[in-house]
């Protein structure tokens, strides 16, 4: 905290002035004030050290038995509110600038009082975030006002038990975490396996104008009963159901799938009366996140237990963990904040001077039932920040509602999600609306008509030649009387006839319904009948599969009318399907029921690839495989996302299919660019 203190004097981070409102109907006595401050200082070291980064061999913080800390009375009970108020932002602003002087002889501290007139006094203290953390101050605040009271009283303070720990037992233990092979070990492999989180780029405001603070927040009191029950549900703590939104809105930030953000962790010790201890018990460390839980109960749970996996190895410093990109370790992390130890009898926040400025890019804090987020323009525009905000919102609105929501749908501010669907609402008047599939790819054979544009089973067929044997086998459907209002059954392998022969049903102005010959007789029997199919292309072999389903029509097989085929036209035939025509009916697989054809056309086919050109944006130099089975509709993305691109289809075989140690050596042989594969 203090290198980053010193590295930027406009920041002047962790240097930190907080204004609370003291609930007093007395004017302040500054005599006893002064009392009270060397009251409480004397009973905790941490407020009377000194930092020396340089003259000794290490840096040192030095506790001096006696310090005046800088105490002081500012009337403004003669001025209006907002001239209170204005008067305060002034002053508020210049203790941030007057850094502490690190090595001087006396503490991290100032105080002041202000004299307000009423019922109420400010009471602030200026002080280096590093000897004094949130909890830290609430204490402080609390024992000082305790103090104050009983002095100006003409009472003694009350007496006070030291307790058996001090600010110097978590240094020891910091020191012990720096010597643990252990602890160095969880960390590392922490990181290894997690990439670090970073905000879109695309997010930032104007980086041409110097950066300016931005802060964002939501207020979710309202859903506080909501979301303790499902901590109770979970049986974890609300800190790590806050956790749990936390990471849930970041992943919608990144595409990583394992990635870690920064949590706040305490270092308090563990020992009776370490909570009225003073001094800055934090590490922010790398927290894991991914995408595996499927409800808010199971997220809840899982953040807990990594807490908890976690909680032994706390004590190692933050700066130690190792890691590559001369980055930052961290830019973004979540504080979850539950001071209880101040009345809000005896005071209050103070006009909301309270910040802590740090060198995070994003700051996100959980106290009383409101979120707030800080960064700067350089990171986030203002829009951007409520952006989040909103997410968080949505977030939690969902797990106050359902322990067993859905955890992995994506969770947008109001109104967001209508917006989005709508700008991305597909053009019904896009460039592909008055063509076919097969005109497309009759531009792409006569752009290029010798590339490569099929390869299978050690076979490569060009455009040219893959046009050609499409085109003779179109004439011959035409010739059995196949057109625009015919469904035509084909049931190949996956080998090099396979494109020629669907692309020939598409010539002929007929839809395709594929048949997988890896599936029964009866499910093919079935989808033949349920779709009309009088006629099939095939082969001999296959055509028995056909015949043992029941189907009765006609079957074009390929490895028999050979000669037939050599007679037909090697010309484009005319084009008699329009873009609103059947292009295919792929079969659901019936695992809820019967199985239903869905029915698609040429117009939404090339809308699909329009789309996924801008997504992806193929070329002719991409090549592609046919890994899937193409009475599988991912398969559509596969064929034309390579041949209407003017890029090369990779038909991968059954057999190939199945060995992942063959397909990574096809992959590699063929130097394969866009791979597409469920998961």
């Amino acid at each position: 905290m203090l290198v980053e203190t010193l590295a930027d004097d406009a920041a002047n981070n962790y240097h930190n002035v907080n204004v609370y409102r003291v609930h007093d109907d007395r004017p302040v006595d500054l005599p006893a004030l002064r009392a009270a401050v060397a009251e409480v200082v004397a009973r905790h070291d941490v407020l009377r050290t000194s930092v020396h980064l340089g003259g000794f061999g290490v840096p040192l913080q030095l506790v001096h038995a006696q310090v005046e800390v800088p105490t002081a009375l500012r009337d403004l009970s003669h001025l209006d509110e907002d001239a209170q108020r204005q008067d305060m932002t002034a002053f508020v602003a210049a203790e941030r600038s007057e850094v502490f002087d690190l090595s001087a002889s006396r503490p991290l501290l100032r105080v002041f009082a202000h004299q307000l007139g009423g019922a109420s006094w400010l009471c602030t203290f200026t002080q280096s975030h590093a000897i004094m953390d949130g909890w830290s101050n609430q204490l402080f605040l609390v024992d000082l006002v305790a103090c104050y009271e009983r002095i100006r009283d003409g009472l003694e303070p009350e007496p006070v038990d030291a307790p058996r720990v001090r600010f110097a037992d978590t240094i020891a233990a910091e020191l012990q975490a720096l010597d643990s092979p252990e602890d160095r070990a969880y960390w590392q492999g922490l990181v290894e396996d997690h990439a670090k989180l970073t905000l879109p780029a695309v997010w930032q405001g104007d980086l041409d104008r110097p950066a300016e603070t931005v802060r964002a927040g939501v207020r979710f009191g309202d859903l506080e009963q909501g979301l303790t029950a499902l901590a109770r549900t979970a049986g974890v703590s609300l800190k790590s159901v806050m956790t749990a939104a936390h990471v849930k809105v970041m992943s919608q930030l990144t595409d990583e799938p394992a990635f870690h953000t920064g949590l706040v962790t305490h270092c308090r010790p563990e020992a009776a009366g370490a909570e009225r201890l003073y001094g800055t018990f934090l590490n922010t460390l790398p927290f894991p996140a991914d995408r595996t839980a499927a409800t808010w109960r199971d997220l809840v749970r899982q953040v807990s237990e990594r807490e908890i996996e976690a909680w032994p190895h706390r004590h190692f410093p933050m700066p130690e963990i190792r890691h590559t990109g001369g980055q930052r370790l961290i830019d973004v992390f979540f504080g979850y904040l539950d001071f209880h130890a101040m009345d809000s009898d005896v005071a209050e926040d103070g006009w909301g001077f309270n910040d802590a400025p740090n060198e995070f890019a994003l700051a996100i804090t959980s106290l009383s039932g409101i979120l707030s987020l800080r960064s700067t323009t350089h990171t986030l525009s203002r829009q951007n920040a409520d952006r989040i905000a909103g997410m968080f919102r949505a977030v939690l609105e969902a797990m106050a509602a359902d322990a067993d929501g859905d955890a992995r749908q994506v969770y947008l501010p109001s109104g967001e999600r209508d917006f989005l669907l709508a700008v991305g609402a597909p053009d019904a008047s896009g460039r592909d609306a008055s063509r076919c599939v097969q005109e497309v790819f009759e531009e792409r054979v006569a752009a290029a008509p010798d590339a490569v544009a099929v390869v299978a089973g050690g076979q490569e067929l060009t455009y040219a030649e893959v046009n050609r044997r499409a085109n003779r086998l179109a004439h011959h459907l035409r010739s059995m009387g196949v057109g625009p209002a015919s469904m035509v059954g084909l049931c190949l392998e996956r080998d090099a006839e396979l494109i020629p022969a669907l692309l020939g049903v598409l010539k002929s102005g007929a839809a395709y319904v594929p048949l997988d010959p890896a599936n029964p007789a009866e499910r093919i029997g079935y989808v033949l009948a349920d779709a009309g199919v009088e006629v099939a292309v095939s082969t001999a072999g296959l055509g028995a599969l056909l015949v043992e389903g029941g189907f009765g029509g006609e079957v074009v097989a390929l490895d028999r009318v050979g000669a037939v085929l050599d007679e037909c036209s090697e010309e484009n035939p005319e084009t008699v399907s329009g873009p609103d025509n059947a292009i295919y009916v792929i079969y659901t697989s019936g695992s809820t029921g019967r199985p239903k054809g869905v029915t698609l056309t040429h117009a939404n086919v090339l809308r699909l690839m329009e789309t996924g050109h801008d997504f992806c944006g193929p070329t002719e130099d991409d090549i592609w495989t046919l890994f899937h089975s193409y009475a599988f509709d991912f398969s559509v993305f596969e064929m034309w996302g390579a041949l209407l691109n003017g890029g090369r289809l990779v038909v991968v075989g059954q057999d190939v299919a199945r060995s992942p140690e063959d397909f990574l050596d096809l992959l590699v042989e063929q130097r394969v660019t866009v791979l597409s594969q469920t998961p």
